[in-house]
């Protein structure tokens, strides 16, 4: 029998997960990780997610160093750039789908038309958000997935 709807997602989990690993789902679940080739995008990202109870595992500072750190560490969301040396954004995404085909992509970008929203879509991305940004817009992109602030 599963618990009722009105329990915590922690509490749901120690029903199912008993000890220690319902924490741990619980946590993974919260992880991003930012990748973005100007760390004061990143900084400010960071802070945005931070304070609203998301978990930033990691940050990357090019698409290559990306795919490295997503295969290590799967993150439950990915906020990519698509402008960025080693490896664009795009190509970044694809290889990415191509290791986790469920995985949750962002792409945070100035280079929001439709031409390209196509492209990135092609490549994995689930959602976007234009730059410049504001914090609201962030969290409400962010809070589209499944994945919800830590309690």
């Amino acid at each position: 029998m599963y618990p009722s709807s009105s329990r915590s997602i922690r509490a749901r989990r120690r029903h199912l997960f008993p000890s220690r690993v319902a924490d741990q789902l619980t946590i993974m679940n919260h992880t991003i990780m930012v990748v973005d080739d100007d760390p004061i995008i990143r900084r400010i990202l960071r802070r945005i997610l931070e304070s609203d109870g998301y978990r930033v595992i990691a940050e990357a500072g090019d698409g290559a160093e990306a795919v490295e750190k997503y295969r290590e560490l799967r993150p439950a969301i990915t906020i990519l750039d698509n402008m960025m040396p080693e490896m664009n954004g795009i190509e970044a995404s694809r290889k990415i789908v191509a290791l986790d085909r469920d995985a949750k992509l962002i792409m945070c970008s100035s280079l929001c038309r439709n031409m390209f929203e196509s492209s990135a879509r092609m490549a994995g991305v689930r959602e976007l958000i234009p730059k410049p940004f504001t914090v609201q817009q962030v969290l409400d992109v962010v809070g589209r997935f499944s994945c919800t602030p830590a309690e």
